[in-house]
C-alpha cells in the first residue's frame, strides 16, 4: 500500500496526483522550489522517491520566477526530467522534459476569499465597467472558475481575464505584464489579485493610464495603487544621463536559470564596445554570475565598474536603484541601450533632487483606500521613453528581445513603451 503524502500544513496543493505519474517516466528526476517550499523539500523528495522507486534530487537554489527554470543545470547532474514548483511555463522550450506545478491554494481557502473579492469588485465597480483581471499561479484557476459565474449576474463588471501569452490567460509577473491600454473596448480599470505589492507594480507601470487595484487575499482589502511615474521616470533618465559620463561600464549576464537572454547581452556587448571605440576614455568588462549581488559585483572585477547593465531580472535594477552600492549603480537593458545607442534622445541635468531616495520603486508608490482613488499625473512625452519595458514577454519585454536571422546578419529588437528599437550584431550573432 502506498502511504499517503507527507503532513506539511500548506495553504496550498502539490499535486501529488500529476506529480507521481510524471516521475515514474524517468530513474532521476530533479525537483526545484520556490523559497517558501525549500525547507519542506526533503520531505517531499523523500516521500516521492519511496512512491515512485525514482531518485529524487533536490535543487538548493531558490526558484524566484519561473524564468529560473533549471532544465539546464538539472540535465548536467545526469536527471531525465524536471519538477518545477510554484510557477506556470514561461520558458517556451527546456532541454529535458518539464513538469510545472504552480502549486494552487486548497479549495477551503480559495471559497473564503472568492466570497470576500466578489463583494469588493461589485461594491467599487459599476455593471458597466470592464475590468481586467490579472493574478498569479496560486489563484489562477480559481479565478477562471468564478468569472464566469459572475459574469451571468447583472449587478456585476464585465470581469475578464486577458491574454498574456505565454502564460496562461490572466497571469502576470513582476517582470511581464499584458499592455492593456490599446484595447478596442476600453479597460476601466485592473485589479490584481495577488499576495504582495511586486506583481502590481508592473500593472502599474505597463498601464499608465489604466487605475490599478489590488485584491489582498488575506486581508480582503481592496485599495488603489499608484506610482508616481513622471517622478520615477525623471529617476531613470538621471540614471541614464549619468552612464554616459562613466567611465568604466560592467555587463553582467545571470545564469540563474534562464533569467539572462544570450541575444541580450550580445546585443549590449556590441553597443558598449562601439561606444568604448568613440570614447577611447571609456572601458567595459564583461561578467556572469549565477546570482547578481553587491558583493558578487565588487569582487568580479578589478577594474571596478562604475555603472553595471544587468542583463537578468529587470527589476534588480529597478527596485534597488542606487541603493545596492555605493561604488556603483545599475541599469536595465533598455536603459543601456538609451544611454549607449541612442544619440538622439536629449537627456537634460535633472532638477530633481535623489538625497532622501534609494531609487527603488517603493519610494515612489502610493496606496490609497479603494473608495478614495486618486487620479494620476500625466506623462510628459519626453519622459515616456524612460518608463521600464515592463511589457508582454513575447513582445520584446522584460529584457526578452525578438530576434531575426537573415543571411549571417542578426537584427534584436527592444520593445520600449514609445516604439521599438534595434541593434545589428551580425559580427558576434551566429
Amino acid at each position: 500500500m502506498i502511504r499517503p503524502p507527507p503532513e506539511l500544513s500548506l495553504p496550498f496543493d502539490l499535486d501529488y496526483i500529476a506529480v507521481v505519474p510524471f516521475i515514474k517516466q524517468f530513474s532521476i528526476v530533479c525537483l526545484q522550489f520556490p523559497e517558501g517550499l525549500l525547507q519542506h523539500s526533503t520531505f517531499i523528495a523523500r516521500y516521492l522517491s519511496e512512491v515512485t522507486n525514482v531518485e529524487c534530487i533536490v535543487l538548493g537554489d531558490v526558484a524566484y520566477g519561473s524564468c529560473n527554470i533549471a532544465d539546464i543545470y538539472a540535465h548536467s547532474l545526469g536527471a531525465e526530467g524536471l519538477v518545477h514548483y510554484g510557477h506556470n511555463p514561461l520558458v517556451s522550450k527546456t532541454v529535458i522534459p518539464t513538469l510545472y506545478i504552480p502549486c494552487k491554494y486548497k479549495d477551503d481557502q480559495e471559497t473564503v476569499n472568492m466570497e470576500a473579492f466578489s463583494r469588493l469588485v461589485q461594491t467599487k465597480f459599476s455593471p458597466a465597467d470592464r475590468i481586467a483581471i490579472l493574478t498569479t499561479a496560486q489563484h489562477s484557476s480559481a479565478l477562471k472558475a468564478l468569472l464566469p459565474q459572475l459574469s451571468e449576474q447583472s449587478m456585476y463588471p464585465r470581469l475578464f481575464m486577458p491574454p498574456n501569452h505565454p502564460l496562461p490567460d490572466g497571469e502576470f509577473l513582476g517582470c511581464t505584464c499584458p499592455c492593456l491600454s490599446g484595447e478596442t473596448d476600453p479597460v476601466t480599470a485592473i485589479v490584481c489579485y495577488v499576495d504582495g505589492r511586486f506583481q502590481t507594480d508592473s500593472a502599474i507601470i505597463a498601464n499608465p493610464t489604466i487605475p490599478v487595484f489590488r485584491f489582498d487575499p488575506q486581508f480582503h482589502q481592496l485599495t488603489h495603487e499608484t506610482i508616481d511615474l513622471p517622478k520615477y521616470a525623471r529617476f531613470r533618465r538621471s540614471l541614464v544621463g549619468k552612464s554616459r559620463k562613466q567611465k568604466r561600464i560592467g555587463i553582467v549576464f545571470s545564469t540563474l536559470g534562464r533569467q539572462g537572454h544570450s541575444e541580450t547581452f550580445r546585443s549590449l556587448v556590441t553597443v558598449v564596445r562601439r561606444w568604448c571605440k568613440i570614447h577611447p576614455d571609456c572601458s567595459f568588462v564583461e561578467a556572469a554570475l549565477d546570482e547578481i549581488t553587491s558583493d558578487g559585483l565588487n569582487a568580479v572585477s578589478a577594474d571596478r565598474p562604475t555603472v553595471w547593465i544587468i542583463v537578468g531580472c529587470p527589476r534588480l535594477g529597478l527596485d534597488w536603484g542606487t541603493s545596492l552600492n555605493s561604488n556603483f549603480f545599475v541599469i536595465t537593458p533598455h536603459e543601456a541601450l538609451l544611454a549607449f545607442n541612442d544619440d538622439s534622445l536629449d537627456i537634460p541635468d535633472d532638477l530633481i533632487q535623489h538625497d532622501d531616495l534609494n531609487g527603488d520603486i517603493v519610494d515612489f508608490s502610493h496606496s490609497f483606500d479603494s473608495l478614495n482613488a486618486e487620479s494620476s499625473e500625466p506623462i510628459p512625452q519626453p519622459l515616456i521613453p524612460f518608463i521600464p519595458a515592463i511589457n508582454n514577454w513575447n513582445c520584446g519585454g522584460c529584457g526578452n528581445p525578438r530576434v531575426q536571422r537573415d543571411n549571417g546578419s542578426c537584427k534584436v529588437t527592444f520593445c520600449f513603451q514609445d516604439g521599438d528599437r534595434s541593434v545589428d550584431i551580425e559580427e558576434i550573432c551566429h
